[in-house]
């Protein structure tokens, strides 16, 4: 199927993503390769709103994104069924044919509702950094956030060593311990995913085994959604948030002042924060984003809507390939598999998967 003049709207929705501008690069260099019309969007769904934003991309450059993090066409988690008579009435009215949606689940699974119950044309490209979708091998994203936790775990512990400190990093990854679990490779002496219960007991003991192993100091790596029963509560984030979803920060302040009671040893906090979704994409990072980019023009040319890219391992080899959206939605969490969740370590499976993400 032809794209010749065909109208595509390209945009980025949700947190923030070190591949975001290199999948709009592959977006807007395919779609003008194959001579469609390419828009791009500003702040995510909120773009097809009455107040949004469209802008013309025909003469824009896009090789000045190709190797910058962020999204020039910046975010938000805004929730299109919030004005979705609005949005409608838009898409008409600006005869917009296709749309590309980059983004993570909410995002997605907002695309994936609206192509099911409203027949809007579109096609998806996942990313998040806490790689936690199904059926792509990784999202785009999650390598970059991956080099930068293990680097920063790295050259913590120096510091920890010469001042006999525990540090606790905490970490982003919402419901999903991949991000946090890479830090192994870094370092990590204790890591703390959020998909199972763990006993803070347990944690305390480990954490003081390491502690002296080390010869006195140790770095924890905690999920900020990490569930550690009542004495770790944390906070509630006040992020305005379109898709209602709650989340949690600074329970390790609640995991410091346990460790400073009852062991009774120096503990410090570090929150990298959204830095760890910032910087520029690594090459493996980049050279994926744009594939995935490109390959999402070429699923709308064959008419497959309701579609997105994905990276999948075949054998030895990572491609690019395709999935229904359907299939991408369903959560990706780490398991018994990939994690001694007694331990409280990556397993072997875990290391060497994350090992084939950043060769």
């Amino acid at each position: 199927m032809s794209l010749e003049n065909k109208k595509i709207l390209v945009f980025t929705g949700g947190g923030l993503s070190p591949a975001f501008n290199p999948i709009l690069y592959g977006v807007i260099k395919e779609a003008k390769r194959k001579k469609a019309k390419i828009y791009g969007g500003f702040y995510g769904w909120q773009c097809l709103f009455s107040e949004g934003k469209i802008i013309p991309l025909k003469n824009f450059d896009e090789e000045k994104i190709k190797d910058k993090g962020g999204t020039f066409l910046r975010s938000s988690r805004t929730n299109p069924y919030i004005k979705l008579k609005e949005l409608k009435r838009n898409l008409k009215k600006k005869a917009i044919d296709y749309l590309v949606v980059i983004g993570g689940n909410d995002t997605l699974n907002a695309a994936y509702k609206l192509f099911k119950e409203e027949k809007i044309f579109l096609v998806g490209v996942p990313k998040t950094i806490d790689n936690d979708l199904s059926e792509t091998y990784w999202t785009p994203g999650f390598p970059t956030a991956a080099y930068r936790l293990i680097n920063f775990v790295k050259e913590l512990r120096e510091p920890a060593y010469t001042l006999s400190r525990i540090f606790i990093v905490e970490t982003m990854g919402q419901n999903a311990g991949w991000l946090a679990s890479s830090s192994f490779l870094g370092g990590a002496d204790v890591i703390i995913p959020p998909e199972r219960y763990i006993d803070l007991d347990r944690v305390l003991r480990i954490t003081l085994q390491k502690y002296k192993k080390n010869k006195n100091f140790a770095i924890i790596v905690i999920s900020r959604e990490a569930q550690l029963g009542d004495k770790i509560k944390g906070i509630l984030d006040d992020q305005k948030d379109g898709y209602k979803v709650i989340r949690h920060e600074l329970k390790c302040w609640d995991l410091r002042n346990e460790i400073k009671r009852r062991l009774k040893i120096d503990a410090k906090i570090i929150i990298p924060g959204n830095w760890l979704e910032s910087g520029n994409p690594i090459p493996i990072d980049k050279k994926f984003a744009i594939k995935l980019g490109k390959k999402a023009i070429d699923l709308l040319s064959k008419g497959k809507f309701g579609w997105t890219s994905i990276i999948k391992k075949k054998k030895n080899k990572i491609v690019v390939d395709s999935a229904p959206l359907e299939k991408l939605l369903k959560n990706k969490f780490l398991d018994e598999t990939y994690f001694d969740f007694k331990k409280l370590i990556p397993k072997k499976k875990f290391i060497n998967y994350i090992k084939t993400i950043l060769r």
